[in-house]
């Protein structure tokens, strides 16, 4: 299984990835463009992200396994866990 390069995270207040899910776009009938975008739930919140290569070549386990939300960044942005 694959990471998209476009995906929406959804994580909680210390930066813990909790979801990832596919953020591109869809053309649908009309030309109309469908997507969606997650609803969060209290204490947890949602960012749109472009990943580089390194997040998308460890599949999806490693992006929940080795990476977390700096949330203090502006935008917030993927960085490696502590280990």
């Amino acid at each position: 299984m694959t990471v998209p390069r476009d995906v929406h995270v959804i994580y909680d207040d210390s930066g813990r990835i909790l979801a990832v899910a596919d953020a591109s776009e869809a053309v649908g009938p009309g030309g109309l463009l469908l997507g969606y975008t997650p609803v969060e739930r209290p204490g947890q919140r949602s960012v749109r992200l472009t990943l580089g290569d390194e997040h998308i070549a460890g599949g999806p386990s490693s992006l929940l396994r080795d990476f977390e939300i700096d949330h203090a960044a502006f935008p917030p942005a993927l960085r490696r866990r502590p280990s």
